[in-house]
Order: structure tokens, then sequence, then C-alpha cells
């Protein structure tokens, strides 16, 4: 697969009339600028399998049955033209590319331009313009990609900068991967349409598409935010990013639930409290004590206030609750819900599975199912072996008197 062609081309900046003028002067003649016989070098290929057999000079030699086979899923091939004559200028009318082969042909290109003949080797962005296709396209364009001046500007986390780099998100190659080492992940890119080195310039969306490939490892959940002035970011409507849509989860950190409170997590990092509610079921909390309690506010439209504290934007009524667990006898295995609203301030129970008397499984001897342990006679201490630990509802306490 290829990411591009970049062709040294003298006087890309001529004004579309001049164009044409120069291309009705000769409206019969088709030069193959890329013909080693007209004086055009082939300065630079990226890889190839070989400089024999497979080389990359094979891409100018005019003869069908040679071919290039590249090592890499991206490449860049840099031409220097040379055009011969009183006019200084190479104008195109139209490029054409023949591939021969399977899957492994060159699938997407961009042509890129210079008149700086320093760049003959230089596979950088700076003072290179793309050539478009279609200077006024209809269709869907893909702003993240490089070609298009998409900049990925902030990765928070890749396995490693060559195999499986964040980079390889925009290279237009299907072929390349990006492996993460984290379980959550904030991808942040720029864009730079008009290729004079600085970013800022602002795109229109119509439509937003994300290709994941792979097993449960791929990227399930996701949530677009959007910056016009590089600080305050809003989020896109996309598919579960809306309260009422049928996935929307209010518990997620991507939807606006703020974990205030754990009462007990086993580090800050790989057993962390927030990993309940990252949106991956390959990160876990673990707890150090029996017993926890998790308190929770949302802020559904991330205007920085949440609906307990006065917003009521970020109110919202309850229609279902389900706890999902992984994990042996140590998992999360009884749980209370208690909420807050805006007419009654004080905690209240939510009434789930075995949490109203008369339902199976109900337990009146569990502190959380409002049994009061009046007196204890005897305890070996108020803590590892105290006498509250008979009716915490965890078989991994104990008591000793």
């Amino acid at each position: 697969m290829q990411r591009d062609r970049r062709a040294w081309q003298p006087g890309a900046a001529w004004i579309c009339a001049l164009v044409v003028a120069l291309l009705l002067a000769v409206p019969s003649r088709g030069l193959d600028l890329l013909d080693p016989s007209s004086g055009s070098v082939l300065t630079r290929v990226d890889a190839q399998y070989d400089s024999s057999t497979w080389a990359g000079s094979h891409l100018t030699d005019n003869d069908n049955n040679t071919q290039w086979l590249s090592s890499n899923t991206a490449n860049d091939l840099l031409y220097q033209l040379n055009k011969s004559g009183a006019d200084s200028a190479a104008c195109f009318g139209e490029f054409r590319i023949w591939n021969a082969g399977s899957t492994r042909s060159i699938r997407t290109f961009t042509l890129l331009a210079s008149d700086d003949l320093a760049l003959a080797k230089d596979t950088g962005i700076l003072g290179w313009k793309p050539v478009p296709a279609n200077p006024a396209p209809t269709g869907l364009i893909d702003h993240l990609h490089w070609s298009q001046g998409g900049r990925r500007t902030a990765i928070n986390g890749q396995y490693d900068a060559s195999t499986w780099a964040g980079s390889h998100l925009n290279d237009g190659s299907l072929r390349s991967q990006w492996l993460n080492n984290k379980n959550q992940n904030t991808l942040e890119y720029a864009f730079d349409t008009d290729w004079n080195g600085s970013t800022g310039d602002v795109v229109n969306l119509d439509e937003i598409r994300l290709y994941n490939y792979g097993s449960s490892r791929s990227v399930s959940r996701f949530q677009v935010l959007v910056t016009q002035n590089g600080t305050t970011w809003s989020r896109l409507p996309v598919p579960g990013s809306a309260a009422g849509d049928p996935d929307f989860n209010f518990l997620l950190a991507a939807e606006g639930a703020l974990l205030t409170r754990v009462a007990s997590q086993y580090d800050t990092t790989t057993w962390a409290g927030s990993n309940l509610h990252d949106g991956d079921d390959n990160s876990i909390w673990l707890s150090n004590t029996a017993n926890n309690e998790l308190d929770f506010k949302f802020d559904t439209d991330f205007d920085g206030v949440a609906g307990g504290d006065g917003d009521a934007a970020d109110l919202f009524h309850i229609e279902r609750i389900y706890v999902r667990n992984y994990g042996s006898t140590r998992s999360v295995r009884l749980f209370q819900v208690e909420v807050q609203t805006k007419a009654a301030v004080s905690w209240s129970k939510l009434e789930v599975p075995r949490s109203v008397a008369g339902s199976p499984g109900f337990n009146f001897m569990l502190d959380w199912e409002g049994a009061n342990l009046a007196r204890v006679n005897r305890q070996y201490d108020a803590t590892t072996w105290a006498g509250r630990n008979l009716h915490d509802g965890d078989d991994n306490s104990s008591w000793l008197s």
C-alpha cells in the first residue's frame, strides 16, 4: 500500500487560466514527465523489498512486467521533474496511476508538489502543497487524514512509536494499526487544510465515521469534542452521547458522570475506583476493604456544574439500573442504590432486586436493609474483627470475640 506520491512540480502556483492556455496550445500532446528519458529523476523511495527484483526504480522503467514491492504499508515516492524548453513550469491536466496485482497494490495516494529543489528528498510536510484531484469536492472528506490537513497534536498512549504508533490512525492505510498501553485514550487533532504550516483552520462537519478493527480490544465507545478557540470544548452528538439515547450510560465518565468519592481503592492507577466508569471492560477496580461506598454526580452537558450542584439541565429520570461484575467471589455481590432528588435532598433508597422486604433474597440482618446492631457484648477490635462485620454482607469479613 502507498500513502502518497510526492512530485516536484515547478510553477505549481500558476493560476488555472495559464494552465488551460498551455493545454489548449498542445491538445494532442500528452507528455509522460515521469519517463526517465524526459530527464525526471526518482530521488527517493521510502521502502523497497530489494534493489533488484522488486526495486523502486521499476516504477519508471517503462516495463509493465516489472514490479515494485515495498516492505512498508505506507511510502513516500519523490520525483524531480525536468521540463526543458522556454517554459519553466510543468502544468498537468491529468495524472494517471496504474497498478498491477492484488490487494497489495497501491490503494490510495496523494500528490504533493513544490518548486523548492531543496525538498527533492524531503518527506516532511513543510514546503509541500497538495495537488487536489477535485478542487471543489462534494462528497465526504476525511479531515483526520494527514493529506487533508489533519494533524494529530496529542495522544496519551501508544505501545511504541513505530509498529503500533498513534500516527497510524491517520496515515490512510488499513493495514497499519494503533495499539495503546492504556485502557482509556484521548486523541487530539488540529487542522492545517491550506498546508501553510499553521493549524487552527476551521472545518465543517456533516458526518463522522469511526472504523475499528480487531476483537474486544478495539474501540467500543467514543466521544467527539470540538473547540473553536482551543480552550472551551463542546461535545458533538454521536450515537449514545445524549441523554435519552438507547445506550446512553449516565455512569460513564465520557457521558458526564463524576465519581466524587470512593471509600476504598487498592491504588489510584491499575486498581483505581475511576476504572469503574471508564467504559473499558479490561480495567478493574479493586478495593482493600470489605465494604465500599461510591458517590456520583452528573454533568451531562459538560458545563462544569453538576445536577447535584444546582444545574437543572443535568437532572434525569432513571429507567433501569444494572451492575455488571467480573471476577470470582471478590466481585460485587450485593448492592444498594440511594439517590438525591431536587425535591428530596436527603438520600433515599431505590427499589432494586433484594432491597424490599418480601422480595426473594431480602436479608433483614443486613445493615443496609435496615438492621441495627444495637449491642455487641464483646469484640477483639473495632476494625478487622469488629462485631459489625457480622451483617456487612461480605463473606470475607469476620467477627472475633
